[in-house]
């Protein structure tokens, strides 16, 4: 299941607050078309907060 997030700094704002909850979680990790924050809910499920990079042109 992924969760859609208004820009990237929402991801980095979301890393703070899992590290800080002590929940496991990637790194946040930049592609081409966005970035994304991965991590698991207590059921092992695994969770995804997605940011897309507007487009050009």
């Amino acid at each position: 299941m992924g969760f859609a997030v208004d820009n990237r700094e929402a991801l980095d704002a979301w890393q703070a607050r899992l590290a800080d909850l002590g929940v496991e979680h990637s790194p946040v990790e930049d592609t081409a078309s966005g970035s994304a924050l991965v991590f698991r809910d207590p059921d092992q499920i695994q969770l995804e907060m997605w940011w897309t990079k507007p487009r050009v042109g």
